[in-house]
């Protein structure tokens, strides 16, 4: 199951995702889940301060591109603040450039009929001067016993 939720505190807003498997997961979400926790290493790795969103979201795409169950096929994420959709967006469409202080998710994910519908896992991060800070705490894991 995809548990996608979007708190509000004190006028922020908070948006983070899990795919959690009820049963044993199948090699095909295994794989799938390999493929999209990595791509955090990309965002860890990647983002600073004036890189480009559209680079980020074209670079995951071409990297979950080779996976062999499932498609890439909606934004990589977006800015959270006093909305619960703003800038910086993480998609082909918008050209927005990370700046410090900015905060945003990324939500990458696999979907097919194979993975039980899909795989999406979300992580809000901010922008500082010399990279991003995670801001989501959750566990990963796909089973918890």
């Amino acid at each position: 199951y995809i548990l996608d939720l979007g708190p509000a505190f004190r006028g922020y807003f908070a948006d983070n995702a899990r795919t959690i498997a009820v049963t044993d997961p199948t090699d095909e979400q295994l794989t799938a889940w390999e493929h999209v926790t990595s791509v955090f290493e990309i965002i860890e790795q990647e983002v600073r301060p004036g890189v480009s969103a559209r680079h980020i979201f074209e670079t995951v795409q071409t990297k979950l591109a080779s996976v062999p169950c499932g498609v890439f096929n909606h934004h990589l994420g977006h800015g959270i603040g006093l909305f619960p959709h703003e800038a910086p967006h993480l998609n082909p469409h918008w050209d927005d450039q990370f700046e410090v202080g900015d905060v945003f998710t990324a939500e990458p994910g696999l979907y097919d009929p194979k993975l039980c519908a899909g795989m999406r896992i979300e992580n809000d991060y901010r922008v500082t001067e010399d990279g991003v800070e995670c801001l989501t705490h959750f566990p990963l894991e796909l089973k918890t016993d």
